[in-house]
């Protein structure tokens, strides 16, 4: 294994640093979760709505600012 993907969260800062020391490629989800909608009807009642563009952009910003020195990270998620 040479690589990880990180499930819709950010992990601990000791994460990302072990995965710099011993080399893993880690693609870095953020918290962007709007897809648990299905089992109410309108699973596009999140994603579609403007009024949630703010805190989607303001969670992906935070993510990729907190991250961004770890060379490991070789891909953003959303």
């Amino acid at each position: 294994i040479n690589s990880v993907r990180t499930a819709h969260y950010p992990n601990d800062p000791r994460f990302y640093e072990l995965c710099d020391i011993y080399g893993l490629f880690v693609m870095a989800e953020t918290d962007v979760e709007s897809h648990g909608f299905a089992n109410v009807g309108d699973i596009s009642r999140i994603t579609d709505d403007p009024q949630w563009e703010k805190v989607y952009v303001e969670r992906i910003v935070r993510h990729i600012h907190a991250q961004k020195n770890h060379p490991s990270i070789i891909i953003w998620s959303l």
